[in-house]
C-alpha cells in the first residue's frame, strides 16, 4: 500500500486566494538555486510537489503563477521548463499520440528484472534509487532516468515492465507522466531521446552523486565487502542494446 508520511508536511490545504504552502515556501527557499541542485539526488534541491500535482491538490498553473511571481533566476526559467514537460505529456496523450514507435527485441522478465526491482543489481546508482522507491513511493528524478534506463538498455526488458512497478509505488503516479517519461528514456515514444543513448550509471553516480551520499544513504552494504556482484557488463550490454535499437529501426524501414 502506498503510503504518503514522507510528504505529510506538504499535505496542508491553502488559504483560498493564497499560494499552497507548500508551493510557497518551495519558491521561497529552493526556486533560484533549482537549476543547479535538482539533479543532485542528495541534495534537497526539488520541489517534490508531484504528489500534490497528481492528487490534484495544487495545479501547474498554480506552480507557474507563483514562478512568474517570483524574481528572474536562472532556477526559476528551469521549473518553468519543467513545467512545460508535464504539460506536453498530458497533451501527448490526450491526443492518442502516446503509442510506442519502435519496438525492439525485449527479453522475456526474469531473475534480472526482480533483481532491479528490489535493489540489487550491483550498481549503487540504481539500487539506490530502486530502494528509495520501494521505502518512500518517490524517488528522485535523476534517478528515475538511470534507473529506467538500466533496465530497457542494458537488461533489455520492456519498458512497460517499469512503468507498471512505478505505478505501482509512486505516490506522484499520473498515467501520462509515468508512460511519457518511460517513453523518453527507453527511446521509443513520440518525442523520446535519441535510441542510442545509454545512460552509464556509472558515470551518473560519479557525475551526481560524487561523495556517494546518496548511494550510501540507501545501499549501506555498497563499499564495505558484502554488496552484490554487478549483475551486467555495462559496455556489453549498452552495444547490445544499440544493436537491437538499429535493427528494429531497420524492419520499420523496410516494413513502412
Amino acid at each position: 500500500m502506498k503510503t504518503y508520511a514522507a510528504f505529510r508536511r506538504a499535505w496542508r490545504p491553502a488559504t483560498e486566494g493564497e499560494p499552497h504552502p507548500a508551493i510557497e515556501e518551495f519558491v521561497t527557499s529552493k526556486l533560484a538555486h533549482y537549476a543547479d541542485d535538482r539533479d543532485f539526488p542528495a541534495r534537497d534541491g526539488t520541489s517534490r510537489l508531484s504528489p500534490l500535482i497528481a492528487s490534484g491538490e495544487i495545479t501547474i498553473a498554480d506552480c507557474a503563477a507563483a514562478a512568474l511571481a517570483a524574481p528572474p533566476t536562472k532556477g526559476r526559467e528551469k521549473w518553468l521548463s519543467e513545467l512545460a514537460w508535464h504539460e506536453w505529456f498530458e497533451h501527448v496523450k490526450a491526443e492518442g499520440l502516446d503509442a510506442p514507435r519502435l519496438e525492439p527485441r525485449w527479453d522475456p522478465p526474469g531473475e534480472r528484472v526482480e533483481r532491479w526491482r528490489s535493489g540489487e543489481t550491483g550498481f549503487p546508482f540504481v539500487d539506490a534509487g530502486m530502494r528509495e522507491l520501494a521505502a518512500t513511493g518517490w524517488m528522485h528524478n535523476r534517478a528515475r532516468m538511470v534507473t529506467a534506463s538500466f533496465l530497457v538498455k542494458h537488461l533489455h526488458a520492456d519498458w512497460r515492465l517499469g512503468e507498471r512497478h512505478f505505478a505501482e509505488l509512486l505516490l506522484d503516479y499520473d498515467p501520462a507522466q509515468n508512460e511519457g517519461n518511460w517513453q523518453w528514456v527507453a527511446g521509443t515514444g513520440i518525442d523520446a531521446q535519441p535510441w542510442f543513448q545509454v545512460f552509464n550509471p556509472e558515470r551518473q553516480r560519479e557525475r551526481f552523486d560524487p561523495e556517494g551520499a546518496y548511494c550510501r544513504r540507501w545501499v549501506p552494504e555498497w563499499g564495505n565487502g558484502n554488496y552484490c556482484e554487478p549483475l551486467v557488463d555495462l559496455a556489453a550490454e549498452a552495444a547490445e542494446a544499440k544493436r537491437r535499437y538499429q535493427a528494429a529501426l531497420e524492419e520499420a524501414r523496410l516494413s513502412s
